[in-house]
Parts: C-alpha cells; sequence; structure tokens
C-alpha cells in the first residue's frame, strides 16, 4: 500500500478515534473538510505545515503519527489524555486526580 493510503488510513483512525467530524478536524488543522477527505482517502499527500497541525490535532509525535501498525486503544486514551495534563502545575493535576478519585468512588 502507498504512503498516501496508509497515512489517510491513519489519519482517519485517530480522528474517529478522538470522535471528530472531517469538517472539526479541517477546522483544527486550517483546511476544509474535502481536504481531510482527499488525505483520509489518500488521494493527496499534506504540506510540512499540514503535517504539523495534524500531529498537534491529534496530540501525537511523528513516531506516532506514521506508525501503521495496529494500535492498541486503551494505550492511545491514555496517551491523550496525558498529553491534555501536559503543562499543568502540581496543585492542578492534584486537583484532577482527585476528580478521578471522587469519580470511581461514585461508580
Amino acid at each position: 500500500m502507498s504512503l498516501k493510503k496508509e497515512f489517510g488510513k491513519r489519519v482517519k483512525f485517530l480522528r474517529e478515534e478522538r470522535k471528530l467530524s472531517q469538517a472539526k478536524l479541517g477546522e483544527l488543522i486550517g483546511v476544509e473538510a474535502l481536504a481531510v477527505s482527499r488525505i483520509e482517502n489518500g488521494e493527496n499527500f499534506v504540506r510540512a505545515e499540514t503535517l504539523e497541525a495534524i500531529k498537534n490535532a491529534f496530540c501525537v509525535n511523528y513516531k506516532e503519527l506514521f506508525d501503521f501498525e495496529e494500535e492498541n486503544i486503551d494505550d492511545s486514551k491514555s496517551k491523550r489524555i496525558l498529553c491534555h495534563l501536559n503543562g499543568l502545575n502540581e496543585k492542578e493535576i492534584e486537583f484532577f486526580i482527585s476528580v478521578i478519585q471522587a469519580y470511581k468512588n461514585i461508580k
């Protein structure tokens, strides 16, 4: 399979995993929904700026973006949570840990 096709499948997987529409991803990366569709279908490849925007929108590194192997979904969700916690101070992180613990106690 070609790089364009493999990359497109990967973008689609990451987009759907994050429950984003093509229009929303397009908005996040600065392209039209039609361009996202063409990327996902392997018709077009991206410029460097768009590639970086996709990486940032999905909160992954380049290696993960080009990892065309089956991904463990639970591992991916954990990475997404960590990405959102990145940059928070210790007090903010402790707050979110307490929220998670409280949620688990309610269940």
